[in-house]
């Protein structure tokens, strides 16, 4: 009888367990970084083995994920590609907004639309080629590359010939003179607040992507990124490879940081590079401006 009784209590108390169990399991998540969390470790890292499967389908293994329904997410298109921006809370807009371009190519209708949504923006492009030409219409141009380090640095250079709603593109690997991001932040832009940058450098984004960590040299040197368009690319530097393996890496990263939410994931296979936009949810002045 006493065996019975002591049976029957830990059944009881198995049941207990695994009731409260699927309760963790399955209740609603509390905030926009838990449901990102939740989003990306069940459907995109839990099949990173081998990291082609992230590469070739990470757009699709989160389409149906809800953490970005309550982001106010702006399209902004330019000639072949979408930019987005988290629009402000404040109708206001009391605020002067930084937008920071690295990789300008020859394209600046996503700023042209940003400016007209956001004409206090102030604008600062970086491309080692000379686009001086279209992009002081709005703001600041710099010719050269930006990267991890100073210096002479392999680039890859595209030149794009336009016409009408065809385009064709032709590119070339060269040295050319980069300046470290930190630097270039500090000493050229001199803002420690980025509220919108956009990065598209054709394969040198590998390089940048230790300093978007949690207490990587953005994080060291005081600078806040509020929104990355972030490009990244296969097969386009002689120098990077296993390219597909460092992005697993990445994205990994970023979710154990729980600094920044990725959304808008694009794969375009055809041309081997994939788009993200990267939220951060954990700077304050970020959170005031753009989500809380």
């Amino acid at each position: 009888m006493m065996t019975l009784l002591i049976s029957s209590k830990i059944y009881n108390l198995n049941v207990i367990f695994f009731v409260i169990l699927n309760f963790i399991c399955l209740r609603e998540p509390e905030n926009l970084l838990e449901k990102f969390e939740i989003c990306y470790e069940s459907k995109v890292l839990r099949f990173s083995n081998p990291p082609e499967n992230i590469w070739n389908n990470l757009a699709y293994n989160v389409k149906f994920c809800d953490f970005e329904k309550n982001l106010n997410l702006v399209p902004l298109d330019n000639w072949d590609e979408t930019k987005w921006i988290v629009f402000p809370k404040n109708s206001n807009f009391e605020n002067n907004f930084t937008l920071v371009t690295l990789g300008i190519a020859n394209d600046i209708s996503a700023e042209e639309k940003l400016r007209d949504l956001l004409p206090q923006t102030q604008f600062f492009g970086a491309d080692p080629t000379n686009m001086s030409k279209i992009y002081t219409k709005i703001g600041e141009h710099f010719q050269f590359g930006v990267s991890a380090e100073t210096g002479l640095k392999s680039t890859r250079i595209f030149s794009e010939t336009r016409n009408n709603s065809r385009f064709s593109t032709t590119s070339f690997e060269t040295p050319e003179r980069n300046v470290n991001f930190v630097e270039f932040i500090d000493d050229y832009v001199q803002r420690k607040l980025v509220h919108f940058l956009w990065i598209d450098i054709e394969g040198g984004e590998f390089e940048l992507f230790e300093m978007l960590y949690r207490n990587g040299d953005i994080d060291t040197n005081h600078i806040d990124i509020c929104q990355i368009n972030l490009e990244i690319h296969q097969k386009l530097l002689a120098n990077i490879t296993n390219e597909a393996e460092k992005f697993a890496n990445f994205l990994r990263k970023i979710v154990e940081d729980g600094k920044y939410i990725i959304a808008k994931p694009f794969n375009f296979s055809v041309l081997n590079f994939i788009r993200l936009f990267l939220v951060n949810v954990e700077d304050p002045e970020c959170r005031r401006l753009f989500i809380d």
